[in-house]
């Protein structure tokens, strides 16, 4: 038990110091007290940029977003449309909304998209050729891997930890995972003044290739 209860205490660690330092460095700066969303809206674009990547400039995506008014939530969603309209093509078939269960907020799902979720919304859009998440990875109980079976739209996760990420990008299973930065950004020192700037300052890109870096 504590060979499991470990990697799980020290994600959830990673999270806390991630979302600290991002809340403590924007909600710090001055002049303005307002919340500076620019880093939001760069993982929208960045996020656009690796869709654009995977489908080869052409296709149809699923997007899910949380069903929530908070503009941390809804910015990378209004910039990755935005990004995505200038790709003629590729469209947008769907945006689904996930409702947070408060029920699970201290359960490795709140890590993640449900299997039954990730399952019912492949099944329910079988024509999406890519599947871009901003509730996080799927997370699996063991019996959920052998639901895995026949061809599935790729994934792009977007700002997640989830315990198991190392492992659906190592088996293709998520395409593009998008993470809160663990390791020091080229030019710490350095104010952003570009959104690629922003995102790399708090975010990265990791791919199956880069998997092996991941903590956990």
């Amino acid at each position: 038990m504590d060979e499991v209860k470990r990697p799980l205490i020290a994600l959830i660690a990673i999270l806390v110091i991630a979302a600290s330092v991002i809340s403590i460095y924007l909600t710090q700066r001055r002049p303005t007290p307002k919340i500076n969303l620019k880093p939001f809206e760069a993982v929208g674009e960045v996020t656009a940029e690796e869709a654009v990547k995977l489908l080869g400039g052409h296709g149809r995506v699923l997007v899910l977003a949380y069903d929530a008014q908070v503009p941390a939530m809804m910015a990378p969603v209004e910039y990755f449309q935005n990004s995505l309209k200038q790709q003629s093509g590729i469209s947008i078939v769907a945006i689904e909304k996930i409702k947070m269960n408060p029920m699970e907020a201290y359960g490795p799902e709140m890590m993640g998209l449900s299997a039954d979720k990730f399952f019912d919304m492949v099944n329910r859009h079988s024509d999406a050729d890519l599947i871009v998440s901003f509730v996080g990875a799927p997370y699996f109980q063991p019996k959920d891997w052998n639901r895995l079976t026949g061809q599935r739209p790729k994934m792009i996760a977007v700002s997640t930890f989830g315990l198991q990420v190392k492992q659906l990008l190592q088996r293709q299973i998520v395409q593009v995972a998008i993470v809160p930065r663990f390791t020091p950004p080229e030019h710490p020192e350095k104010e952003p003044t570009t959104r690629r700037e922003w995102f790399d300052k708090f975010y990265m890109v990791v791919t199956p290739e880069t998997s092996g870096n991941l903590p956990g």
